[in-house]
Order: structure tokens, then sequence, then C-alpha cells
């Protein structure tokens, strides 16, 4: 059964990995208890949760703020999941179900849609609810082929991380254009034909590559971020 800490942990790291909580943000623990509806001690328990995890600071005039990562432990996360998810392709690309196949279609004509929506968008710059469906659908994608390998234990490490990567990389993602969003439909759409017909090497290679693009992308972001800072 999920306690109060468990559900306010949830719903604030939700709201970290879809953007409305973003680096450098202050964070009030009567603010989000009430938009929970909840008291203040499961608000204050799951923000303890969150810092141990390093995703959240305390500052002595500051206060609770959402911390920005540097580019190596960025790296260092995006490393992780490729090893995790590459090992999880292999595992379970032939546990994959009809039903699975169909919800992965439908992941990827969503992300085809969002692309689509982007031509007829100023700029072709997501708005904030096309980054929400956008990471929700990576995550979705991903997380389905992790959870096909069976490993309990592994899915749940893989969880975290994607979505440690997902909230460190947030802020890049506000800033996606059309032409990136068009790069990971391909991916995705790409790897789900390799997986539909059992090419267990080519649905790692493509994995692989999409994962690197993403590294790169968001490590190159926070380089810059971090020269800005310090000019």
């Amino acid at each position: 059964m999920q306690t109060l800490r468990d559900k306010a942990y949830h719903n604030i790291r939700h709201r970290l990995m879809m953007g409305d909580l973003q680096a450098g943000s202050r964070m009030s623990v009567q603010s989000l208890a009430s938009d929970m509806g909840i008291s203040r001690q499961p608000v204050a328990e799951a923000l303890r949760k969150l810092e141990v995890e390093h995703v959240i600071e305390q500052h002595a005039r500051r206060g609770t703020v959402v911390r920005q990562p540097r580019a190596d432990e960025v790296a260092e996360l995006y490393e992780l999941r490729e090893l995790l998810e590459c090992h999880a392709v292999a595992r379970g690309i032939h546990r994959l179900s009809p039903t699975d196949f169909e919800t992965m279609r439908q992941l990827v004509d969503q992300l085809r849609a969002i692309c689509l929506e982007l031509r007829h968008t100023p700029g072709s710059t997501m708005t904030p609810e096309h980054v929400r469906k956008y990471l929700a659908g990576d995550l979705a994608f991903h997380m389905l082929i992790v959870r096909a390998s069976g490993n309990r234990r592994m899915t749940k490490i893989v969880e975290d991380v994607q979505v440690l990567s997902r909230i460190f990389g947030t802020a890049r993602k506000s800033q996606v254009t059309l032409h990136d969003a068009v790069i990971t439909y391909g991916f995705h759409a790409r790897i789900y034909r390799a997986l539909r017909s059992g090419n267990t090497n080519r649905a790692t290679e493509l994995l692989r590559k999409h994962i690197h693009r993403s590294r790169d992308d968001s490590v190159a972001y926070l380089i810059n971020l971090e020269m800005q800072q310090q000019s």
C-alpha cells in the first residue's frame, strides 16, 4: 500500500521529470503539501529522500532547490542506461508479446503525431504540453523494452536512472526542435521494426546510437551552461 510519503515522493519526482520544476527552482514544503492536499510531514520526508538521491539540495539562504547536475554526472547516467537497456534488449526481445508490440507501435505513432504538430508550432519548438507528451512517451517506450527482460531488480534500476537523466535533462528538452523530435521518432520507429523482426543485433545497435545521441546533446547543453555561469 502506498504511503503518503510515497505519494508525495512520486508526485514531486513526476513534476521534476515533466519540467514543472527545473534546476535551480525553489521548493516549498507548504506549497507542495497544499497542492497535493496532504500534510507537511510526508512532503518533508519525500524531500529528504530526494536529497539523499542528490536530486535536490539545501541552501542556507535559498532553502530547498532543485540541484543543477554536472555534465560528467549526466554522462555517467547515460552510460548506465546504455549498459542496462542494451542488455535488456538481448534478454527480452523474444518475450515481447503482441500486446507489447501494439503498445510500442502506438507510442511510435504518438511521437510521429508530436512531430506533425510541431510543424505548425511557431519556431517548431516544443510547448510545455509537447514536452510532457514527449518525455512520457519516450520513457514508456524504453521501459516497455526493459520490463520485457523479466528482471525486476534491473527494471527498477533502469527506471531510476531514466528518471534522473530526464530530470537533469528537462531544461534542454524544453528547447527541443522539430529536427530533434524527428530524429528521436526515427530511432524509435527503427528500433520497433528491429524488435518486431526479432533482429537483436540491429535493435541493440539502434538503441545504443539513440542513447549516445541523447547523451551527447545533454552533456553539450550542460557544458555550455557551465561555461556561461563561469563567465
